[in-house]
């Protein structure tokens, strides 16, 4: 007896829907199968915005973007054409090359790639807040200088920074870079994220199997190590230094803060360095030094000697002018002094100094001659301090006492002029003074003849 075996129907090619069970399913097409290059791409675009987008911003100066943020790193030399912004660039078209070359596959390649633009903004935060102390002096002195002209402003500006980077509690140096940071920072660091995550699995295969690219990444790991370890190992070493002077071991503490600065030269720099090296060389009897003036000096300030600190102060900056620490303390405590007591003549002192051609002082001054009655005087103060500075708010208060001054001296045609455009440079509604001189509800204040 013959048993018929049945036929399995033949499955047409082409387009027709697979049927279901088991046996190979047919990969995704179209749309569904390239999603996921959608997120290199992504990452892509948010690098170069991250070129296109400032990183940091610095009170009454025009922000800075990555090109324009040099690699600093304790005890290396300075390089103008190393920066973050260079290097996140060379990143980026590497990372365009190798997904464009690999249609859209995930390489290992590329996640190196996507991991060094991830690295370069939290090494600029890292070494900056490490090693960098030329930019976060920089950085101090302009707020300084920012909150010198708010004080006088007679209203407020909104003011906030952020607590945390990246989860990670801020303070100090780090505190004053962070605060700072723009958008073309946060842009940077996602578009790395994403190029990374996209090829993380391949790099995962890669270190498991080539073995090349373990010693690679071995490499880069110290590279990064001596980069980041020379400058907190200096840091470390003036810590120490800054314990033995308070044990009264002078000799041994100065000895120690001159180590720490042949291993990082930017302490110099740092204030709190300064201060240490100086009170360490006038407790050893080196009291007539520079930096031995400057710790005097400030001794004297949390004695209230004003008159003395300014002192000590002047011939400390008559003695090392190239040193900004010093310079910086002289101006800060003059401008203060010169405020209370309504001093033109300390003003003008410094702001005929080179190092005192300063957005803060010019404006003080200016402040201070207008309330004199010199109001011609006060315009040229309040001109050069728009030349200084770009901040709005600031050009936006100098503008309005131009335009008080011009008009106590009868020249109400420039002093309406003036005062629209401090209105228009207001974008944030916080020059209350301007707002209502134009609504006529301030009266100025009486000539002084």
């Amino acid at each position: 007896m013959t048993i018929a075996t049945p036929v399995r129907p033949a499955v047409e090619t082409g387009d027709s829907t697979p049927r279901l069970g088991p046996g190979r399913v047919s990969e995704p097409r179209g749309l569904l199968r390239r999603l996921p290059v959608l997120v290199p791409i992504l990452g892509l675009l948010l690098g170069l915005l991250g070129l296109n987008f400032p990183w940091l911003g610095v009170a009454l100066e025009t922000e800075r973007h990555a090109v324009d943020l040099r690699v600093v790193a304790a005890g290396m030399p300075d390089s103008r054409l190393i920066s973050y912004g260079s290097l996140t660039a060379v990143a980026l078209v590497v990372a365009a090359t190798l997904l464009v070359r690999g249609r859209g596959r995930a390489t290992a390649a590329l996640a190196v790639c996507g991991a060094v633009m991830l690295l370069l903004p939290v090494l600029f935060v890292l070494q900056s807040a490490i090693s960098d102390f030329q930019l976060v002096q920089h950085i101090n002195q302009q707020n300084a200088e920012m909150r010198s002209i708010t004080s006088q402003l007679g209203y407020s500006i909104p003011r906030s920074g952020p607590t945390s980077v990246l989860l990670y509690p801020i303070g100090g140096s780090t505190r004053a870079i962070a605060t700072d940071l723009r958008p073309g920072w946060v842009m940077s660091l996602l578009g790395g994220l994403l190029i990374l995550a996209f090829g993380l699995g391949a790099l995962a295969r890669g270190l498991g199997s080539d073995r090349r690219l373990r010693w690679g990444a071995l490499a880069t790991g110290v590279v990064l190590g001596i980069l980041l370890g020379r400058g907190a190992f200096a840091n470390y070493i003036a810590t120490s230094a800054e314990q033995a002077s308070q044990a009264g071991e002078y000799s041994r503490a100065t000895q120690l803060f001159d180590y720490a600065q042949r291993l990082n030269p930017l302490l110099r720099f740092n204030a709190n360095f300064q201060f240490g090296l100086g009170r360490a060389l006038g407790a050893s009897g080196d009291s007539g030094s520079p930096l031995a003036l400057y710790a005097q000096a400030k001794a004297l300030g949390t004695q209230n000697d004003t008159v003395n600190q300014l002192a000590d102060l002047q011939l400390a900056a008559e003695k090392a002018p190239e040193n900004p620490v010093i310079v910086q303390e002289l101006i800060s405590q003059a401008r203060k002094v010169a405020l209370i007591s309504q001093d033109r003549g300390l003003m003008q002192a410094i702001v005929s100094q080179p190092y005192g051609d300063l957005p803060a002082a010019h404006y003080a001054l200016g402040r201070i001659l207008y309330k004199g009655g010199d109001f011609d005087h006060a315009i040229g103060q309040f001109l050069r301090t728009i030349q200084l500075t770009n901040d709005p708010n600031v050009r936006s208060s100098a503008y309005t006492y131009i335009s008080l001054s011009e008009s106590s001296m009868g020249r109400l045609g420039d002093a309406r002029t003036h005062l629209l455009t401090a209105i228009t440079l207001d974008t944030e509604f916080n020059n209350s003074l301007a707002r209502s001189l134009a609504a006529g509800l301030y009266v100025s204040e009486p000539r002084k003849h």
